[in-house]
């Protein structure tokens, strides 16, 4: 197999990630380029310790940690462009500029944490919430373009298991695993070039961090339990 590679941070879930890709998939990583990036949110780090907090990165990787505000410094650039990747996978990683993005033959895999017709950028769980379209809670593989999760999608599902005692945050940890296991079932097709990724037809919101407030998020906590719990009672379409 050729070379791959992988972008990400070094966060619990995203070293869940790599593990999903190294040990489940089985797919054989030359480099893991991990961002530093840290989170002050106390529910956050409690609901991700307890989904992810025994995860540790596979044995034997080459791993380059970056803490850098530009993590594609010359040399990580020369380093992946000496390897010759055949594909890469990216998950909580910064957006990849168009001399990145070209650099894997075959392209980037990310992994997003939302249904990208419905929720683009970060935190689309939680907007899924906030505009009371919990069936919009889901993940989404897709090729990555210059665009911000408009590539071709590869696989798309639902995040499942929600009960009514979820928090926003543990919402969010099972949107992972329900992109983790998009990846079980079709890494192996992936690395092969078995996929047939579709066209995004209609462009879902693209949110950003600055759309994200304390007020907002106070609002999103306290409608969390009625929304979900009326969801997983066949109160709302479940349907893409």
């Amino acid at each position: 197999m050729k070379n791959v590679v992988i972008i990400t941070s070094t966060s619990p879930r995203h070293v869940a990630f790599v593990d999903t890709l190294v040990s489940k998939v089985k797919i054989r990583v030359s480099l893991v380029l991990a961002i530093d990036k840290k989170t002050h949110d106390e529910n956050f780090i409690r609901s991700e310790n307890k989904f992810f907090k025994e995860k540790r990165f596979p044995k034997g990787l080459q791993i380059i940690t970056s803490k850098g505000s530009n993590p594609f410094s010359t040399r990580t650039k020369e380093l992946l462009n000496n390897l010759e990747p055949e594909i890469g996978f990216v998950f909580g990683g910064p957006l990849l500029p168009k001399n990145i993005i070209d650099i894997p033959k075959r392209g980037f895999v990310n992994l997003h944490t939302g249904l990208v017709q419905h929720h683009r950028g970060v935190d689309s769980p939680y907007w899924a919430i906030h505009e009371e379209r919990p069936e919009t809670i889901g993940a989404t593989l897709h090729y990555i373009n210059t665009s911000i999760d408009t590539g071709d999608i590869i696989m798309q599902s639902q995040t499942k298991d929600l009960t009514a005692d979820d928090t926003p945050e543990d919402i969010f940890m099972k949107t992972c695993i329900t992109g983790f296991d998009l990846l079980q079932e079709k890494g192996y097709h992936i690395m092969m070039g078995m996929v047939d990724p579709k066209p995004i037809l209609n462009k879902g919101k693209l949110y950003q961090i600055k759309d994200m407030s304390p007020k907002i998020m106070k609002e999103i906590r306290e409608k969390t339990p009625k929304i979900i719990g009326n969801y997983i009672n066949g109160n709302y379409s479940r349907s893409l």
